[in-house]
């Protein structure tokens, strides 16, 4: 019985030890617990921002393929084919070049106030003056051949004149000098053919077909 009450304290401190050890290593899986949570949440973080990239790229890449098959296959409209504008798609994404960007305001339209008005300017000295007078009386019908005439209104017209073809002849002469060699001159070297066209005709030829798309 004394030797069993003698190894009690024995007992009690290697009881303490253990919950002593036990205590160290609950500590250090706590601590682990808490370092693997928090790069659980880091990772759980990072898949997010990799979540919202993919959905970015994948958004990205849709909208790249329908470009891509636009210019591959484009809706037929009134801009690329003999379609009137009045059969276009209704619901387009693309706009128009012949619609107008600008937005709408409140304000009317025309000209607003404290707007200075530009118009056509009158013309003192016409290059072109028709004359129209009546031949006969509209009343009776009798002759007015012989009545002078006053002038009771004019109107200008402004227009283009009448584009002709200005042809230009290139002759080369000879002379013969005193020794008795002949001298025959030379055709200037952008004229290269019996007749061809200018250089003007050419620069317009190629700005109706290029730009204006004018075949």
């Amino acid at each position: 019985m004394e030797e069993q009450l003698n190894d009690i304290p024995f007992i009690l401190s290697t009881l303490y030890e253990e919950l002593t050890s036990l205590r160290n290593q609950f500590s250090s899986v706590a601590k682990e617990k808490k370092t693997l949570l928090k790069e659980l949440a880091s990772k759980d973080r990072l898949l997010g921002l990799k979540d919202q990239e993919i959905k970015r790229l994948t958004s990205e890449n849709l909208k790249l393929q329908k470009k891509l098959s636009s210019f591959e296959l484009p809706v037929k409209n009134s801009c690329n084919s003999s379609i009137p504008a009045s059969k276009n798609p209704i619901a387009r994404a693309q706009i128009l070049r012949t619609r107008s960007l600008r937005r709408k305001s409140d304000l009317p339209t025309g000209g607003q106030p404290g707007h200075e008005g530009h118009t056509l300017e009158y013309c003192p000295d016409p290059d072109v003056i028709q004359t129209h007078v009546c031949e006969y009386c509209r009343h009776c019908g009798g002759s007015l051949s012989g009545v002078p005439s006053r002038v009771e209104g004019t109107r200008q017209v402004i227009d283009l004149p009448t584009i002709a073809p200005l042809v230009t002849e290139h002759r080369i002469c000879s002379r013969e000098c005193t020794c008795g060699h002949i001298n025959k001159a030379d055709f200037p070297v952008d004229v290269r053919s019996r007749i061809s066209y200018g250089p003007r005709i050419q620069a317009f030829i190629s700005y109706t077909n290029t730009v204006q798309c004018i075949p």
